[in-house]
């Protein structure tokens, strides 16, 4: 990912995480990551694509690469108990961030379907 890339994703998460994700356009984002609005658009597709990546790349993947690498020795017991564990605390280190995006998406679907798949996205990695 290039430095452009990820000063997008720092600006997009910090202004849904204030401003929640209606509120914030897309406009705002490029200026926040001192780029041109287009280069948000060549680079995620549009503002939901930018949340999903926001929501992959700055709070799964960094709760749970690591978490998901160390459990797969363990019983399935112990593995469930940790991953429910690692959702716990996903959750609420990033309370703020989901909760004002949880009351400001009242015409987006996929904030909430986002925060659902973490689950999923975990019992597939163990499966594979």
């Amino acid at each position: 990912m290039t430095e452009k890339q990820l000063n997008i994703l720092q600006a997009a998460k910090t202004l849904f995480a204030t401003k929640g994700y209606d509120l914030t356009t897309t406009k705002n984002i490029a200026q926040e990551a001192g780029v041109n609005e287009v280069t948000i658009f060549r680079n995620f597709g549009s503002k939901e694509k930018l949340l999903t990546k926001v929501l992959e790349d700055q709070l799964f993947q960094p709760n749970f690469s690591a978490q998901l690498q160390d459990i797969s020795g363990q019983s399935l017991e112990d593995q469930l108990q940790n991953i429910a564990l690692g959702l716990k605390e996903m959750y609420q280190k990033n309370q703020d961030f989901i909760m004002i995006n949880l009351r400001n998406s009242t015409g987006n679907k996929d904030f909430l379907s986002l925060i659902k798949q973490f689950p999923i996205k975990i019992y597939i990695h163990i499966k594979n």
